[in-house]
């Protein structure tokens, strides 16, 4: 409030955020925390008896309905690392960022810098008056508890194509599996208290029902080991059999476990775990394909996982007769603008930041892959 009483045009800016103050004053139980334990410290505590009730609600409301989550990033020579309960999070509002409105599917991507600023960049191609989105929610998040997600913190239900389609555009990222006969279950209509029906047998299950389940996976996911990557992979490779009885194979927490599991799989050293290592990296880039298409950080990062797998298979393959010279060059080539394509979604990021790192190792990968490209010849 201090720097908004300082600066008109910031104050400008300000005023033009919504903090629904009507849906959070009927949040009663909610309300009466903040009166306590924020308004009336800072007006008393801290000496601030000028700022009104109104403006310092006010301000918990935009920040709440228009801020983002910020921690500490990036690692200085000589710093030890931090577990992320050890840092803490803030929530910050950036005025510029603020007025822009959540898609499922958006076309701009935000991260945030070791400086604490943000950097919203483009993730596709933008036609002229297409309205620039931002996705409010964490990538692994179904499309049940995101419209509930939407209305009990930004008070509003998502109609973007994902929010409309019960199926989430085809990848199944909320499908359970029918109890009775195996088969899919989903939601009869788009809004979040719809009730979710067998295709097949007509058994039924309430949306509760169903976040309970999710709850119960969420939970059991969390429990993974973390003293070695081999006791990991065990870990999400059971998980994703177990549990594909419960819900169907695409449904968002396997996925999400899938993603673990690539990120388990440091160096695979037998083909079999490499082609496994291949296989989810395929997985993963074909979700992003519907749900997040684009130069993404994320995607980026799955195409560098699956760059070392892919060339050593690719050796393999010409060491063991497999196939001839001219299909390794060929999908050699393939590889490399599959790595031209993962520095162009790592290029930008600030230095200090895993995803910088990532583009120096990345640019390295795609210069080694180059040379041996341009003496091809020689293998003959």
């Amino acid at each position: 409030m201090a720097e908004l009483e300082e600066d008109s045009s910031l104050m400008e800016r300000f005023n033009m955020l919504m903090d629904h103050k009507e849906e959070r004053m009927e949040e009663k139980e909610n309300w009466n925390i903040i009166n306590e334990h924020v308004v009336r410290p800072i007006r008393e505590d801290l000496c601030k008896a000028d700022w009104s009730v109104d403006s310092i609600q006010r301000c918990v409301g935009v920040t709440r309905t228009n801020g983002s989550s910020c921690t500490v990033i990036g690692l200085k020579e000589g710093e030890r690392y931090l577990e992320d309960w050890e840092v803490g999070k803030v929530r910050v509002l950036y005025p510029s960022m603020s007025p822009m409105s959540h898609s499922c599917i958006p076309n701009c991507s935000t991260s945030q810098n070791p400086d604490f600023s943000l950097t919203v960049r483009t993730m596709r191609r933008v036609e002229r008056g297409e309205e620039l989105t931002i996705s409010y929610t964490r990538l692994f998040t179904g499309r049940l508890q995101r419209q509930r997600d939407f209305m009990q913190n930004w008070f509003f239900q998502c109609s973007c194509p994902r929010c409309v389609d019960v199926t989430d555009l085809g990848t199944n990222f909320d499908t359970i599996v029918c109890r009775q006969c195996g088969s899919s279950l989903l939601p009869n209509q788009t809004n979040p208290e719809a009730v979710w029906q067998c295709l097949q047998c007509g058994d039924r299950l309430d949306p509760d029902q169903v976040v309970q389940l999710e709850q119960i996976l969420e939970r059991e996911l969390e429990e993974a080991p973390t003293d070695s990557s081999e006791e990991r992979i065990q870990f999400y490779e059971r998980f994703i059999q177990n549990n594909q009885k419960l819900v169907h194979p695409g449904h968002s927490i396997l996925m999400k476990a899938k993603c673990k599991l690539l990120m388990a799989y440091e160096n695979p050293r037998s083909r079999k775990l490499m082609d496994r290592k291949c296989e989810l990296c395929r997985d993963l880039l074909n979700l992003l394909d519907r749900i997040l298409p684009g130069q993404t950080e994320v995607r980026g990062r799955i195409l560098y996982e699956a760059s070392a797998p892919t060339f050593l298979l690719l050796q393999l393959d010409l060491e063991e007769g497999k196939i001839d010279t001219d299909t390794f060059v060929k999908q050699l080539k393939g590889l490399e603008q599959r790595m031209e394509e993962c520095v162009m979604c790592l290029k930008g990021e600030k230095e200090g930041t895993y995803a910088f790192y990532l583009e120096e190792k990345a640019n390295k990968v795609l210069k080694n892959i180059k040379e041996m490209i341009m003496f091809s010849d020689f293998l003959q």
